[in-house]
């Protein structure tokens, strides 16, 4: 998402703090949380899902 300029690059150095595996009907996904204390207080949070298969599925600042 940095590389295709849909995030600030200073996402480009936020880390992993937290990963939940979900079921949703037939779809098992996974929700990895990174944190960025350079971000601005109400974006600092980005939730990214992604299949077992690792391809993304969708990135939000609002917990799903």
């Amino acid at each position: 998402l940095v590389a295709q300029s849909k995030l600030d690059a200073s996402w480009a150095k936020a880390e992993a703090v937290d990963a939940d595996f979900v079921s949703r009907g037939d779809d098992k996904l996974w929700i990895v949380t990174f944190e960025n204390p350079a971000a601005k207080a109400a974006e600092r949070k980005l939730y990214v899902t992604m299949t077992v298969e690792r391809d993304f599925v969708s990135a939000s600042f609002k917990a799903a």
